[in-house]
């Protein structure tokens, strides 16, 4: 008999689950759209009742700052397909923002009724293991800045500004300047997109498809400088509470932690402006690598190799 380990990334927007037998990663999108309380569809198949008209569909988003808001079994159902086998003990290594008692029960609750053997935990601050590691993750709901030396957690701060709260101010952007309601899932695909085009030194014309006051949908347009505003406001936000991290430290850890470098990952840490904008405030390296968003992921295989 032998234990079958799948490893949980479970983010507000997506989750990522890695199945070590198959050496498997699959992600999808955290949302569920419900009917009369009854699940119609999960993941990208949801996201299309966003834009449905009928009022009994809702459609919900569990996680949000590290925390499960509401049901996520048929997240994880979907995600895992568990295998019933005698010889073959499924067990599961999730990722928590910090240890929190109720987050861990809710977590071995689920674990229980899916008939896991075996539950272990660990948070980002475990995974952090550099003499000196100061360390930013920014993500989509939150954005966690803290400081680790000898692998042992110095000070940690959750701060409520990342890409969620950019989204939301790219839907006021939009309906200020074109009169039109967008979704959320169209404001973090502008985002996307507005980065994307930022990062080639282009203008470029975004468009997608909002609610006028009649209640129709028509399509809406706006430039990649129209929507700049509202991602240098998050980043500035972020880059201010580090700098107030960083300022509690001694003058001696200060020195430290600026030539050791700050290390960032997160789905916003290739978002245009933000690494460019922490090396320039901050006059130190910025550690970062080409796809931050699997950094804790990746870690956490890591981890589990050891």
């Amino acid at each position: 008999m032998f234990n079958r380990w799948y490893i949980i990334d479970a983010g507000a927007y997506q989750i990522r689950i890695f199945d070590e037998s198959k050496d498997e990663l699959i992600q999808f999108q955290s949302i569920i759209a419900y009917k009369n309380n009854e699940v119609v569809s999960v993941a990208s198949q949801a996201t299309e009742y966003v834009y449905h008209r009928n009022n009994s569909i809702k459609v919900k988003y569990p996680f949000c700052e590290g925390k499960i808001l509401s049901d996520i079994m048929p997240l994880l159902k979907y995600g895992l397909n568990i295998e019933k086998h005698i010889w073959k003990r499924p067990c599961v290594l999730i990722c928590l923002l910090n240890r929190s008692q109720q987050e861990e029960q809710k977590w071995i609750s689920y674990a229980k009724e899916l008939g896991i053997y075996r539950v272990e935990f660990i948070t980002i601050a475990d995974l952090m293991k550099e003499h000196i590691h100061f360390y930013i993750h920014s993500g989509h709901s939150y954005t966690l800045i803290g400081l680790n030396i000898d692998g042992k957690q110095s000070f940690q701060k959750v701060i409520p500004f990342a890409g969620y709260q950019i989204d939301e101010a790219i839907v006021q952007t939009v309906l200020k300047k074109t009169k039109c309601f967008i979704s959320m899932e169209d404001a973090r695909m502008l985002k996307e997109a507005c980065s994307k085009s930022l990062l080639k030194n282009k203008n470029a014309k975004l468009s997608c498809f909002g609610m006028n006051k009649y209640n129709q949908y028509e399509k809406v347009q706006v430039s990649s400088m129209d929507l700049w505003p509202c991602i240098e406001a998050v980043e500035k936000q972020i880059i201010l509470w580090t700098k107030q991290m960083i300022s509690t430290c001694s003058l001696e850890l200060q020195e430290k932690i600026l030539e050791n470098g700050i290390y960032l990952s997160g789905g916003l840490a290739n978002c245009f402006g933000l690494q460019p904008y922490l090396k320039y405030e901050l006059k130190c390296p910025i550690i970062c690598t080409n796809t931050p968003q699997y950094d804790i992921m990746n870690k956490m295989k890591e981890r589990r190799n050891d």
